[in-house]
């Protein structure tokens, strides 16, 4: 990781609302269809369902020059950068730490993120790990997979419970970050959204996913998750396809997930539906020196 020198944390800009925020990270955000997809997503869940009082929230962005980043960040969450550039990412991160803001950790385009890292370190000592490498995949057509046995139906009030459940396991096998209002908050909010979609089989429900159209023309997948003992049965390849197909009759133009590269069986399910890679991205960890 080679070092990145420090520009002066005055170039970077917090914003109070996500509309402000949007306006000023258009550059960045504009790059990739993928990071619009997930920027719109982000910024209109919170508008319609802002966070509990006292969470803190993250708008900000940095231009130097040529080098534009962003950077957004939910309660205890990793800060998310996109397709940030490396010197604006720097400026970012000496503005937070300059604000001794607790940063877990970092996600996104590899040389921002380890830009970020370095100045992190700088000014805090504390160091990056790798915890995972992941890829954006694209979607614009559903390839029809062998149907699975059962049907995908909306979930509703009477799921919540197994949906906590199992989003819980989810988070506790992936190592994906935990909701910061709770699980049991973020489904009762989803549920109201009619954001989840479940696979079930004579009465029995044996995969879920969540699905939003993130703005008119594209929309997003995830997380995916089929228990341990319903695995291997195309399930979670046929819930995949049908909850594609519908944000795609809803007029979207395009649907967009993330997997990690580091679980082969998901990738292999969703190119089995259509989905192709688009690009790459990290989350870097950090840890006490």
């Amino acid at each position: 990781m080679q070092p990145v020198a420090a520009p002066s944390p005055m170039t970077v800009v917090f914003h109070a609302d996500p509309d402000a925020f949007l306006a000023a990270a258009r550059a960045v955000v504009s790059r990739s269809p993928a990071s619009e997809a997930f920027v719109a997503a982000w910024c209109d869940g919170l508008k319609r369902r802002p966070p509990r009082a006292g969470t803190p929230l993250l708008f900000a962005t940095c231009e130097i020059g040529d080098s534009r980043a962003l950077a957004l960040q939910h309660g205890p969450l990793p800060v998310v950068l996109l397709r940030s550039d490396p010197a604006a990412s720097g400026a970012i991160a000496d503005a937070l730490a300059a604000q001794a803001r607790a940063v877990p950790g970092v996600h996104g385009a590899e040389e921002a993120c380890e830009a970020f890292a370095a100045r992190w370190r700088a000014a805090t000592g504390a160091r990056a790990a790798l915890n995972a490498r992941l890829r954006h995949h694209q979607l614009v057509a559903v390839r029809e997979p062998p149907p699975a046995p059962g049907a995908m139906r909306a979930a509703n009030a009477n799921d919540s419970a197994w949906l906590v459940e199992h989003l819980d396991r989810f988070v506790a096998e992936s190592g994906a970050p935990a909701a910061p209002e709770g699980t049991s908050a973020m489904v009762e909010a989803r549920l109201a959204d009619g954001r989840y979609r479940i696979w079930e089989r004579d009465g029995e429900r044996v995969a879920f996913l969540g699905l939003v159209a993130a703005t008119p023309r594209h929309g997003r997948i995830g997380p995916v998750w089929t228990p341990p003992g319903h695995r291997g049965r195309g399930y979670a390849t046929s819930l995949v396809a049908r909850a594609s197909a519908e944000l795609l009759a809803r007029g979207v133009e395009r649907v967009f997930l993330v997997t990690d590269l580091a679980n082969p069986t998901s990738n292999a399910i969703y190119a089995r539906v259509g989905y192709e890679p688009l690009e790459d991205e990290v989350e870097l960890r950090f840890v006490a020196a």
